[in-house]
């Protein structure tokens, strides 16, 4: 109860801080303009508003109005899944390029990464699990 972190018993190279505050940072800041870029230079439409949070553990990235025009048809046409299909595609094919990023700027190792596209309203979030710093 007084330990500051829970250790994942199933992989001890992450540490799960609690009650810790996260926040936006520079680091945060030079994320988001990574992730805005390179997704914007894969599908050729990059979010109009994101946010990035970093804390000891976790880097999330939050962005809206990510779908194209094409994708937001889909929805209105009742095809969700096949765009919720397209974007984790997408995701597949950035997470390499994003989590080098991510590691480079915090100077820790993501041990994990996940992501999820919400349709309406037109929300993308991608966290990255940081492990243990290198010693």
């Amino acid at each position: 109860m007084g330990d500051a972190s829970a250790r994942d018993s199933a992989n001890p190279e992450v540490e799960l801080p609690r009650g810790e505050a996260i926040r936006c940072t520079a680091a945060g800041a030079e994320i988001s303009t990574f992730v805005v870029q390179t997704t914007r230079g894969f599908t050729g439409r990059g979010p109009t508003r994101t946010r990035t949070f970093v804390s000891d553990a976790l880097v999330t990235v939050v962005m809206e109005d990510v779908l194209s025009k094409g994708e937001r048809s889909l929805v209105r046409e009742g095809r969700e899944d096949d765009v919720q299909r397209i974007r984790h595609a997408v995701h597949d094919v950035l997470k390499p390029v994003w989590s080098a990023a991510v590691e480079q700027i915090v100077g820790r190792p993501v041990v994990a990464f996940l992501s999820a596209q919400h349709a309406e309203p037109d929300i993308t979030i991608v966290n990255f699990v940081l492990g243990r710093p290198a010693r």
